[in-house]
């Protein structure tokens, strides 16, 4: 879920195919939340246009937190099949 921080109102909410055991990260602008989950699959969601951009399956889990490279925007995380997307 989306919760705005200056009320505590959910203002979205998204249904993944598993559970999410990590926290997520945020890209450099905002627009987009990135979050691994335990599906296998490692999601980008547009905040602004409240849908999933794209999914990136996995070998495995997703249960690190992703990380988001401030000079060039680009999204990293480890997964359980040892690798680094």
């Amino acid at each position: 879920k989306v919760i705005d921080t200056r009320n505590g109102h959910v203002v979205a909410s998204y249904e993944l195919g598993g559970r999410i055991e990590s926290t997520a990260a945020v890209s450099n602008d905002g627009s987009t939340v990135f979050v691994g989950c335990d599906d296998s699959k490692f999601y980008a969601i547009s905040l602004f246009e409240q849908r999933i951009l794209w999914i990136v399956p996995g070998g495995d889990h997703f249960k690190a937190s992703p990380t988001v490279d401030p000079r060039t925007n680009r999204v990293w995380i480890g997964c359980y099949d040892r690798q680094l997307y």
